[in-house]
């Protein structure tokens, strides 16, 4: 090989090694391009506009609450209240409580705010803030405690509303934004996702189908906004999941729809008319699923259909297994008394049943409460100055205190209205038929058990 022949061939290599090194240097600068584009947009995305559209929507709530106490706690005492001959109406202070909570505007036209009951309870004067800082006393236009809701009215210009998708359906892991006043410090954003759909069997209010999420909910969240990234309602703030008195990432909220539902309730009627089946149902455990030959393993068995009820009117028996209402699963009791609160009279049900090992669906139109009114008199001495309401509830037959008078023997024993009876001389009461078929066996005593917001009170009428 000739010496010229070898220059060749270097040229060659170098301009081939060239080549190569100015195609990995544009390439280099090609990747770094859009690393850095890659970058830039990673860094701008953000949820703010969304935050700055939703915020004006989510308002501040202050509530006065006026208590009565005792001047001196030893006024408590009647031996001490004729010692020192103190009149009774000076007995009792007045004094202010003070509370903070959130609510959001669903209606900018009208002014209407959904909050949670217990954030506006007992209050005296409700003051709504707006995200500019202007406060305006609200109206209250109704409540449901059993729901945990409450809609206000403020008379304001220029209102936000959030918007309610319909049409929205919430899934696990779907991204979530909290939005309300926590500990009082003003406006609040949190963020998280939605961990579980239907939680129930909290303990916290009558009706429970909780969407649960980790983003932060503290004390003055309560009544604030549950949103998704699109700005769009999903749900109510309601409680936090703290054992240890502190927020460990288990919030719940009540869902849009159903806040919606009882927003329309409480614009109508200023309350929540439920709805009922007319039945008294049992859970199933293994046993009796093997005796009826259920191999579901779920569902509620109905002991009781009253008749002319809707669930004697579309054809449901005693004896049959209830599985399942508009496609939802009935596992126990809790999830029939859940679903059926949440649905309103004349509303229309698909029910799946199970009955002699066939699986049947009826239509059921839920109906009004059917109220009998009873004179405690007339039952006896002992419940002078009280009146009785038999009931006919979701879950069956209930009778509460429906009258009391402040003189009368139940009052001074510390019973309110609106306390339900569980049972008299130890026999369960669905009806005020039992409560006489009870007192005519013991007639120089009567014991009691009561209920009231879920606890249990006894007590003995002499």
């Amino acid at each position: 090989m000739n010496r010229g022949f070898k220059q060749v061939l270097i040229m060659l290599f170098m301009v081939l090694i060239g080549i190569l090194l100015t195609l990995w240097h544009q390439h280099h600068i090609k990747g770094q391009q859009t690393h850095s584009a890659y970058t830039l947009t990673f860094e701008t995305t953000s949820i703010a506009p969304m935050i700055e559209t939703v915020a004006p929507s989510v308002v501040n709530i202050a509530t006065v609450t006026t208590v009565e106490q005792n001047s001196n706690p030893l006024l408590n005492n009647p031996f001490f209240r004729r010692f020192f001959n103190v009149p009774e109406e000076q007995l009792k202070q007045k004094r202010e409580m003070r509370s903070a909570g959130s609510g959001v505007i669903v209606d900018a036209e009208q002014g209407f705010i959904l909050t949670n009951a217990h954030v506006i309870k007992n209050a005296d004067l409700i003051e709504v803030s707006l995200s500019d800082e202007k406060a305006y006393t609200a109206e209250l236009i109704g409540k449901d405690e059993d729901m945990d809701l409450a809609l206000i009215k403020i008379d304001a210009p220029g209102l936000t509303a959030v918007k309610i998708n319909p049409e929205y359906d919430p899934r696990v892991g779907d991204f979530v934004v909290a939005i309300g006043n926590p500990f009082g410090l003003g406006q609040t954003i949190t963020s998280g996702i939605i961990g579980a759909k239907g939680r129930s069997g909290l303990g916290l209010d009558s009706y429970q189908d909780f969407i649960q999420t980790d983003a932060s909910i503290n004390p003055g969240n309560s009544g604030g906004a549950l949103v998704n990234l699109k700005g769009e309602l999903v749900g109510i703030n309601t409680a936090i999941y703290a054992p240890s008195g502190g927020n460990i990432g288990i919030g719940f909220a009540i869902p849009a729809p159903i806040a919606a539902r009882i927003m329309e309730q409480l614009i109508m009627f200023g309350e929540v008319r439920r709805g009922v089946m007319g039945i008294i149902v049992q859970n199933i455990d293994e046993t009796l699923s093997e005796a009826i030959g259920l191999r579901k393993g779920y569902g509620v068995l109905v002991n009781q259909v009253t008749t002319g009820s809707p669930a004697d009117q579309a054809g449901l028996q005693a004896g049959d297994v209830i599985l399942s209402i508009d496609n939802r699963k009935i596992r126990n009791q809790t999830d029939l008394s859940n679903i059926l609160g949440l649905h309103l009279v004349g509303d229309t049900l698909v029910i799946e049943v199970f009955r002699q090992e066939e699986i049947r669906a009826f239509q059921l139109t839920v109906a009004e409460p059917a109220y009998q009114n009873v004179d405690g008199e007339s039952l006896s001495p002992f419940f002078v100055g009280a009146k009785f309401s038999e009931v006919l509830s979701i879950d069956g037959t209930r009778v509460e205190i429906s009258e009391l008078e402040k003189e009368s023997l139940l009052a001074q024993k510390g019973l309110q209205k609106n306390d339900r009876f569980i049972s008299v001389n130890d026999i369960p009461i669905v009806s005020v038929q039992q409560i006489r078929g009870a007192l005519a066996q013991n007639l120089d005593a009567i014991f009691l058990k009561i209920s009231r917001d879920d606890t249990v009170y006894q007590l003995i009428l002499r």
